[in-house]
């Protein structure tokens, strides 16, 4: 299999523990729908993991993208799950803006267990395989383009 290491722009992508090609960190969250999500539990879907927060225009600016590309292919084994870094105090901030997508959302400080650690960029997309290794990481706004090209290969028909 190979391995597409995408890593677009010039800041740090986000911690140590995203590295395409390796197995995917830990993490589990409380969602903002109160249902419980832990990556480990996802094997077998093509996670698109979405860091974003609602005062950062491109993440805003992405959720078009990630929300149609969401509703074409769920039914293929896409799940996309969008994280806000907005601080705790801002909740009714992030439901609000929530509503414009379909796919789950929750807060990262919501997290119980995080081993990705802290975005130091917005968007952050971490794209994850079916074997829960991490494939892409896209540390700028995510096109249709981007999600063609690396994602489309690996959907079911």
């Amino acid at each position: 299999m190979v391995f597409m290491a995408v890593t677009l722009g010039l800041m740090p992508v986000v911690t140590e523990a995203v590295d395409v090609g390796q197995s995917a960190p830990g993490l589990a969250v409380k969602l903002l729908n109160d249902q419980p999500f832990d990556l480990s539990a996802e094997r077998g879907k093509i996670i698109l993991l979405n860091f974003w927060a609602t005062w950062c225009p491109p993440c805003r600016g992405e959720v078009p993208v990630l929300d149609a590309f969401y509703r074409a292919n769920q039914d293929r084994g896409v799940e996309v799950i969008a994280l806000s870094a907005d601080r705790a105090r801002d909740r009714a901030e992030v439901l609000k803006a929530a509503q414009a997508f379909a796919y789950p959302a929750g807060m990262l400080s919501d997290a119980t267990t995080n081993d990705f650690g802290k975005p130091h960029v917005l968007p952050l997309t971490v794209v994850i395989d079916r074997s829960g290794t991490v494939i892409a990481v896209f540390n700028q706004r995510v096109t249709r383009d981007d999600l063609d090209t690396v994602v489309r290969p690996m959907l079911t028909p």
